[in-house]
């Protein structure tokens, strides 16, 4: 996959966790699991929380990828 920011050849790999791994608006201060209507990212949850992503060693920027974790 092409970077989008700067063009150059990103490395594939995956975003791994302890718990599930999610989007949030706002930062949880006590708790490490999501609320309603944040947006989960990873699968398999219970054993090894991923999800696929892309890193840019260039822009130091790290591209997820949750379109096949979605139920």
């Amino acid at each position: 996959m092409k970077c989008p920011f700067c063009g150059k050849k990103t490395v594939e790999g995956y975003v791994q966790g302890a718990r599930k791994i999610f989007f949030t608006e706002d930062i949880h201060n006590f708790f490490l699991a999501p609320d309603f209507d944040d947006l989960l990212l990873s699968k398999n949850n219970w054993t090894k929380p991923n999800c696929k992503a892309y890193h840019c060693p260039d822009c130091k920027k790290v591209i997820v990828d949750y379109s096949e974790n979605e139920a």
